[in-house]
Parts: C-alpha cells; structure tokens; sequence
C-alpha cells in the first residue's frame, strides 16, 4: 500500500471515529439536559458541541444558567458524569462568569 493511500484510509478511519463520538456526545449531552431540566435546573449546552465545531478529543460545555436550589451544584455534575460516562464536560455557572461587553 503506498503512503498516500494509507494516509487517506487511516484519515477516513479517524473521521468516521470522530463522527460516532460527535453522535455519541450529541446523545449523551441531550439525555444529561434533560434530566436537569427535570430537576428544575436550566441549562444549555455551549462551545463545540453546540457550535457543530466538537471533535474527537473535545469535552461537553454546560452552562448552568439558573438552579432550583443553590444545593444542587453538586448533583447535577454527578448526574452529567453518569450519563456523559467516559466523555469528559465542563460546567460553567453563570452566577460564577464575569461577563463583559467586549
């Protein structure tokens, strides 16, 4: 197999890993919200995940935009964890972000 063909196919291999575990966060991410929506938590889904711009070694961003309790800061990143399993995330608190008009 000359290089130029092995380069295309392991490029078609790592697209086609990075376009299940896209769909696999897309999932993961959707199911994780709306459990915390249950939970009377509002949040959304932020960065690239959201942006169509999430890769194969890209995590998850939450924005946590208003909790029905101050006590749930720490639920709800056990329940993201349990269903985002081995997909790392990040979650920003709004009440935490010192926005900017920049």
């Amino acid at each position: 197999m000359e290089k130029r063909e092995a380069m295309t196919r392991l490029e078609r291999i790592l697209r086609k890993h990075a376009e299940q575990r896209r769909a696999t966060a897309l999932l993961r991410a959707a199911t994780a919200v709306d459990r915390l929506q249950n939970m009377g938590i509002k949040v959304q889904i932020i960065g690239s995940l959201a942006e169509g711009r999430f890769q194969a070694h890209s995590d998850v961003d939450f924005l946590i935009e208003r909790l029905a309790d101050p006590s749930q800061r720490y639920t709800l990143e056990s329940v993201v964890e349990d269903v985002l399993q081995d997909i790392p995330f990040d979650v920003v608190y709004a009440d935490e972000v010192r926005w900017s008009d920049q």
